[in-house]
């Protein structure tokens, strides 16, 4: 703890430049003074309400709707919750202006008690549908206007089916419950195209989510696949057409 302290201590005397989102850095956030970053992350604010502070986990969604928007193929989320990131991809993309559709798939009620296990529900008494803002009307007005949406409501995986394209580039899956996110990567995996990207929320962002971690590493070595654990919390998977034949 010594040594901690120590290091915060010298972290502070060096100058924070980052303290959100259960990250301190002295690393700069340059991207924040990218226009395009802050017209995104304003209007997804003023569309979703969202009033958290993840602009670290937001600029690394928003690199990855970047790169896999030159991509063929569609995106997907996975738990959108109020829609904040998916909402502030389309911004940053222009998501219009693209031949691409949109899924997003959630209970719009919070998590369903009956899929997770007695030690998710041990160390997660802090997710329940109080938590969770988002609603299906409210997500339609979030996305009006907004061109090939498809907003599927309903416990993931049986809306899965729903998912009606051969061809993603991008996915992003947060259900703070292990069993749902397995079998959305084990749909999804072979529909993801060269290149495609899977970005996962809680992949390491605390030590109560180690449930979730552990289960995606069953999967990643199974299916000999690369995990990237971010500073941010979240795990990056860029899928490559070796894996698939591997």
């Amino acid at each position: 703890m010594k040594k901690q302290i120590m290091t915060l201590l010298s972290l502070i005397r060096n100058g924070l430049q980052y303290f959100e989102d259960g990250m301190i850095s002295i690393h700069t956030p340059a991207f924040r003074k990218d226009e395009s970053f802050r017209r995104a992350e304003k209007t997804s604010r003023s569309k979703t309400g969202f009033d958290g502070n993840i602009d670290w986990r937001l600029h690394t969604a928003l690199w990855c709707g970047k790169m896999c928007s030159k991509l063929e193929g569609d995106f997907v989320e996975c738990g959108v919750n109020t829609g904040y990131l998916m909402r502030a991809i389309v911004d940053y993309t222009n998501f219009n202006e693209l031949n691409k559709s949109m899924y997003l798939l959630d209970t719009f009620e919070g998590i369903p008690e009956g899929t997770l296990t007695e030690e998710e529900r041990r160390v997660s008494k802090h997710l329940n549908p109080k938590d969770y803002k988002g609603s299906y009307p409210a997500i339609q007005k979030t996305f009006e206007n907004i061109k090939h949406i498809k907003i599927i409501k309903g416990i993931i995986p049986n809306t899965l089916k729903e998912i009606l394209t051969d061809k993603i580039a991008f996915i992003s899956i947060d259900l703070n419950n292990a069993a749902p996110e397995i079998a959305t990567i084990e749909f999804v995996w072979d529909k993801l195209v060269d290149g495609g990207m899977v970005l996962i929320d809680d992949y390491a962002y605390s030590p109560r989510y180690h449930v979730q971690r552990e289960r995606w590493d069953e999967w990643a070595n199974k299916n000999k696949v690369e995990i990237l654990a971010l500073a941010t919390g979240q795990g990056l998977i860029i899928k490559r057409e070796t894996e698939k034949q591997s």
